[in-house]
């Protein structure tokens, strides 16, 4: 017998359920709370949201996240956008490093073009 668990949603897809079901217009939603669209849709990925987002959104399209969300983030304050910039220093790391796996792998390309192309030096010859 197989037993299935549900894995309860993560903020960001509760927060686009909300919001597609409540109709409201993404552009407009967007430009009500200060983000592009595009951030409004990166937002849908987002394991952890912040509740001041939460509360934010909530207040354009008339719905309480409350019910959806664990309450005790809802207690916590925290910065909005904090998660965001926590992506994003770890995806400027990662870029980072694969910037440094490219040079060096050029430097040894080069490296190896430039023995092949130097003659070799012949201490004998004066």
């Amino acid at each position: 017998m197989k037993l299935f668990v549900l894995m309860p949603k993560h903020d960001g897809e509760i927060l686009a359920n909300a919001i597609r079901q409540s109709g409201y217009p993404m552009t407009k939603l967007a430009s009500r709370i200060g983000y592009t669209r595009q951030h409004l849709y990166n937002l849908f990925e987002k394991r952890k949201l912040s509740a001041e987002l939460l509360l934010q959104v909530g207040k354009v399209i008339q719905y309480d996240f409350t019910k959806d969300i664990n309450k005790k983030s809802f207690s916590q304050s925290s910065e909005i956008d904090t998660e965001d910039n926590v992506d994003y220093k770890e995806l400027y790391f990662s870029l980072l490093e694969q910037q440094n796996k490219l040079l060096k792998e050029n430097y040894n390309l080069l490296k190896s073009i430039n023995k092949k192309l130097m003659p070799p030096n012949n201490k004998q010859q004066k």
